[in-house]
């Protein structure tokens, strides 16, 4: 059930906190989405030049599966254990290694037995709590409330333009939370590394204890994510005339949310991984709030297709190609500045560890973009980004909302030469034969600035990025960055 909902009292026993031989692991998981849609489309002139449309429909999505692996892995079913501050020697006394399997020994005998926490350390003095994963009492679906009202011009019989908006607002969106047991008391407080070197006194945002000892780091399952999107898309199109073809759209956009990408997944993973839980365990919305890790205010794509004019005899036969390509442009990626050293610390004190789980760094700038200028220049300092443990010996959660800085823009363009045979007595089929360059002007596009204020080349851009067309797929970071050329012969029929 859900975190907060179930009894925290040490003293009961392990196999009344934790319900095992159930046949679902979402007992409560909504069985029904209404999806209802309107739509409608208007020729206000009666000749078909000028096109008014636009709808309103209600969207829904599937909770994250990768869900059903976290409860896989729950006690008593796979037990995990954390220790620190041991030897990692196994098999002596006193490693980790040791700690984790008596503990295992311990939890599987007193969960059988019935036995609580107390009893089962007192059989096993190091023992840790273990590791969970849980869901409130009501999974819903993820859904959108989107809508667009577009008007669509005709220039003449081949080309139209299209002015578009389009919104969406996003609810129930997915969080796994893996801090709900987090705390921060004496020992805590006096690990944790202070901007400017005055001792910790207490840590405001996060109990002394954890609420529920008999559990090490809780992550909930729930719903409470939103987001918000506006965009205009202005888009051009000339279709196939005698030889060329050209469709191109500018869109200037904005996206909110709390979570991006669907909640379990990091939508950044090269030099910065996107926050993926509340910096704030209670409260999700207080810090997270803020630009999408897609935000990119503005964004241009194109596609052309060219075919060079037919000539007679065999010098037009030898001109006769096709040229074709696509151009891709866009502000950059949003990001958020972290205090790595102190997220590492707090991480033995129940506050994840998980992927984007992050304290954020104070912040004395506004909105910042960083340019490709950074590869040999820090566009941003420490200074400017302070620990959020700060003055005055009082530890707080960083006081900078989610994805306020940017990273550089993005520029790629891809290009086709290719010259097509028919093929005699096959109607309708064609070899063609040519060559294609990815990234056509062998253009680096650079990554993210680090944003750990801990790591001493903060601020720095050390990678680049690969484009999101390439011969060898997407999401292989730099590998596929540089320019590519394939020579290529297919058949189409």
């Amino acid at each position: 059930g859900a975190f907060d909902t179930i009894s925290h009292d040490p003293s009961q026993p392990y196999n009344q906190a934790i319900v095992s031989g159930l046949h679902q692991a979402l007992p409560s998981y909504q069985n029904f989405g209404w999806e209802p849609r309107v739509g409608f489309a208007w020729q206000p002139f009666g000749r078909g030049n000028t096109v008014i449309r636009g709808g309103v429909g209600i969207f829904s999505d599937i909770f994250p599966g990768l869900l059903s692996s976290a409860f896989d892995t729950n006690s008593p079913l796979k037990n995990t254990f954390v220790s620190s501050g041991l030897q990692l020697a196994p098999g002596l006394p006193g490693s980790s290694q040791t700690a984790t399997t008596a503990s295992n020994s311990a939890f599987v005998t007193g969960f059988n037995s019935g036995l609580n926490l107390a009893q089962i350390q007192a059989v096993a003095p190091l023992f840790t709590p273990p590791v969970v994963t849980n869901a409130v009492d009501h999974v819903k679906y993820p859904t959108y409330y989107e809508w667009n009202f577009e008007i669509q011009q005709a220039i003449g019989s081949k080309m139209s333009i299209a002015l578009n908006y389009v919104g969406n607002h996003g609810s129930n969106l997915a969080l796994l939370n893996p801090a709900m047991n987090a705390y921060c008391g004496s020992a805590c407080v006096g690990s944790l590394s202070a901007a400017n070197g005055v001792p910790i006194s207490s840590f405001v945002g996060l109990p002394t204890a954890p609420l529920d000892p008999r559990f090490s780091t809780v992550s909930e399952a729930s719903n409470p994510g939103i987001s918000n999107y506006n965009g205009l898309v202005v888009e051009f199109t000339r279709h196939m005339s005698k030889s060329l073809q050209v469709q191109a759209s500018y869109t200037w956009s904005h996206a909110l949310d709390d979570i991006s990408n669907g909640g379990f997944l990091p939508f950044n993973f090269d030099t910065n991984t996107s926050i993926l839980a509340g910096q704030n365990p209670y409260n999700l919305r207080q810090y997270n709030y803020g630009n999408s890790d897609y935000d990119s205010r503005q964004n241009f794509t194109a596609s052309y297709v060219y075919d060079t004019p037919q000539l007679k005899g065999w010098v037009g036969y030898l001109l006769d190609w096709t040229i074709s390509g696509t151009v891709f442009a866009h502000t950059g990626f949003p990001f958020t500045v972290i205090d790595g050293n102190n997220t590492a610390l707090l991480g033995a004190y129940n506050y994840g560890p998980a992927l984007g789980l992050d304290m954020f760094a104070n912040s004395t700038v506004g909105p910042l973009s960083c340019s490709s200028s950074a590869t040999t220049t820090p566009c941003m300092t420490p200074a400017e980004f302070p620990s959020a443990v700060g003055p005055g010996g009082i530890a707080t959660f960083g006081a900078q909302r989610r994805n306020q800085l940017y990273g550089p823009f993005f520029f790629d363009t891809d290009m086709a030469l290719m010259k097509t045979f028919h093929i005699p007595h096959w109607e309708g089929a064609k070899f063609q034969v040519g060559a294609q360059a990815f990234n056509l002007f062998n253009h680096p596009n650079f990554d993210q600035p680090i944003g750990n204020i801990s790591n001493p080349q903060f601020g720095s851009i050390l990678t680049t990025v690969g484009p999101p067309t390439s011969i060898f797929g997407s999401f292989l970071g730099a590998d596929d960055a540089p320019r590519a050329v394939q020579i290529k012969a297919q058949i189409t029929f």
